[in-house]
């Protein structure tokens, strides 16, 4: 899934900055709790979208278990 977003979503990625934050975690790169918090900076909750400086970008749940590796339950 995540070579997929890459491929599909390549210069809309790179423009934002984060093409080579989610190709690390393709190659099982470790992540990085102070990166995830960043990105948690610019979640909007009402509209379970980032902002990016670009535009606002959305993640699947799926996605976002991926990347940060937290159990997805009932509470954040």
């Amino acid at each position: 899934m995540v070579g997929f977003a890459l491929a599909e979503f390549e210069d809309l990625l790179l423009q934002a900055g984060l093409y080579r934050t989610i190709s690390a975690v393709q190659y099982g790169n470790p992540q990085s709790n102070q990166h995830f918090y960043a990105i948690l900076e610019r979640y909007n909750l009402e509209t379970c979208t980032l902002f990016t400086p670009i535009r606002e970008m959305g993640f699947a749940l799926h996605e976002m278990y991926e990347t940060s590796g937290l159990v997805i339950g009932d509470a954040p």
